[in-house]
């Protein structure tokens, strides 16, 4: 009998080299390769048929209390160079 077809006795750990395992998933490619296809299929359905979930959208508001023009130069000159603004998102 050869010794690649035989089994380890009961309760004896029993490791596969990485040839064996490769040749496992060799001989298994045609069906592991369709069960991948059928998943991707599968999910690329759902998402395109499920649609957006949701959508955020957000809008920046500045305000300053400084005297004068609202170009970024006045306001650092009013505030003398610390924050100047308040912000609300």
């Amino acid at each position: 009998m050869s010794e690649q077809n035989t089994l380890p006795p009961p309760g004896e750990p029993h490791e596969l080299p990485i040839g064996q395992i490769l040749a496992i998933l060799w001989r298994g490619r045609w069906i592991i390769s369709v069960s991948v296809l059928i998943a991707v299929g599968l999910g690329l359905g759902f998402v395109i048929r499920r649609g957006t979930i949701w959508r955020a959208t957000s809008r920046l508001q500045v305000e300053s209390t400084a005297p004068g023009g609202t170009t970024v130069e006045s306001l650092l000159l009013a505030a003398g160079g610390k924050n100047y603004v308040n912000t609300q998102a």
